[in-house]
Parts: structure tokens; sequence; C-alpha cells
């Protein structure tokens, strides 16, 4: 089957019309196309030199989001609240960090400082804000049990298939964190559409800029073809019956599709080795 992929942008507003429910991952909470904090705000060692362009992309990017996350139809799954608290707490001590450097003298008051610790500080709001906003609109799943072995499923397929990219890739070497904690937000994004597809039999769009979810998908449906449990045999024509559909974020309000499972076709992508350790971790489901 040829790739679904497809060069044809949508409105985020598009895509809530072609499926029964949008899930986000925390990604999407950063505009497409650049890097704002690694370019506007990492290397700054004064409040001058903190490049107002970028921090002002991305506050009014989080200002046109504000009344998409209003859709009664869209979720957020328990990590994305996570990761945003951890990116208000970022820029909190980005904030911190230049007061005290300004406050013992090493940085003379400049008279542009004011406005970007303004600026700072909105986009530390508006991070703040959309972490409470996201644990309201979190995922809960009417049948947990179910909810809870598809989860199991799609993190035992990420951990033994290298699906996620490690994050020396992901962060510049100097800006990578310290003992970054893992929530989990990607994999559990693709265990709520599997969820929302065959225990709730919606359809389901994930909404991200994650690179990472669609082999997570991909390796997950293979998975669950060439397993030899057989609970899981007739999976994927229910998946089929409520496809699935990936969007990548590739502008400012715009994302392309570039998965779904209506065109998956069952080659497989991890080894029968791979598939029956993963089958033996999964002994008790």
């Amino acid at each position: 089957m040829t790739s679904p992929e497809s060069t044809e942008l949508l409105t985020f507003e598009d895509i809530l019309k072609r499926v029964d429910y949008v899930i986000c991952d925390s990604s999407v909470f950063s505009p497409a196309g650049f890097n704002w904090y690694m370019e506007g705000v990492y290397e700054a060692r004064d409040f001058a030199a903190v490049n107002s362009r970028c921090v002002r992309e991305l506050t009014e990017y989080l200002k046109y989001l504000d009344e998409f996350f209003q859709n009664k139809n869209i979720f957020a799954v328990p990590g994305v609240s996570l990761e945003l608290k951890r990116a208000s707490d970022m820029v909190a001590d980005k904030i911190r960090y230049l007061k005290l450097r300004e406050k013992s003298g090493k940085d003379r008051k400049h008279h542009n400082g004011e406005n970007k610790l303004m600026l700072l500080q909105e986009a530390h709001d508006l991070f703040h804000r959309y972490h409470m906003h996201t644990r309201r609109i979190s995922f809960l799943p009417r049948y947990k049990g179910e909810y809870d072995v598809l989860e199991k499923i799609v993190m035992r397929v990420t951990e033994n298939t290298g699906a996620k990219i490690d994050l020396n890739e992901v962060y510049n070497t100097r800006a990578k964190p310290k003992n970054i904690e893992d929530f989990h937000a990607d994999g559990q994004a693709v265990a709520a559409s599997l969820y929302l597809s065959l225990a709730e039999n919606k359809e389901a769009g994930i909404l991200t800029r994650d690179s990472d979810i669609r082999r997570i998908l991909v390796n997950t449906l293979s998975y669950l073809f060439y397993s030899e449990k057989s609970q899981f045999n007739d999976f994927l024509s229910w998946i089929r019956a409520n496809k699935i559909e990936v969007y990548f974020v590739s502008s400012f309000q715009q994302a392309k599709l570039v998965f779904d499972t209506d065109s998956f076709c069952p080659v497989r992508k991890i080894s029968g080795e791979v598939t029956n350790n993963i089958d033996s971790k999964l002994n008790n489901l």
C-alpha cells in the first residue's frame, strides 16, 4: 500500500472534523520551525541578550492554541501536564538566574531588559496555565483495565524496538537536562488512540511534533500482527474499522497527515526474536 503521508497542510480545526477525538502530546506546545529556548534564551547572560522575537513567537503561538484547546474532543495524556510543568519551571529558573546576575552586579541593567523580563514572565505564565489546563483535560479511559493492557503493550514494544530517539539527539549537548525524567507522554498518546479505537469504537488523531510517535504506533501494530498471542489476532481489523491518524505539526497553525491505520501494511518491522521477547514479558495479560 502507498504511504498516506501528504504534503497537504490542514488546520488544527480541520483535523478535529476528520476524527472523533484528537490527542495532543507536549511537543504541540512549541512552535514548529525553530527551538525557541535554544535560539532565544539558553545563551542569554542578561535580560537584554534574550531574543525577543523567539520568545514573542512562542507566546503568540501559545495564545493561538487557547481557543483550540477549549474543544471538548481534545485530550492530553497525563505525561503532557508533567512536561509542561517542566517547561514552566525551566523558564522560571532562567528568570531567577538572570535576576541574580543583575542583582549581584555582574550585569548592568539595559534599557530593554525590563521588556524581555516581561516576555519571559508571560511565557512562564502561559506554560503554567497549560500545565493546569491539560490536567483538567487529561485522558481518563472509561474502561481502565483495557487501557492498562494496551499501555503495557505499547511500553514493552517501545522498550524493545528502539522506537524512541535518544535524548542526545534531541538536546544540544550543552543544554541537555541532567537526569531528565521520561514521562512517557508519547507512549501514552499511542495507547490512548489504540484504546479509543478498540474499546470505544472511536476514530482518533494524534497531533504531535515528535517523530517517535509514528514509530511507536507502527511498531506496536506490527507486534500485534505477528504476536503469537491469540487475543491480539483481531486487533488490526478492529483498528482499521476505527482509524488512527498521526498528524505532524509543520507550521504555525497547520499539520500534515503522516500515518493512518487504513494504509498500514503488516510488513514485519521487528524481528521474530524481539516479538517473542515482548510476548514473554506480557505473559500475565
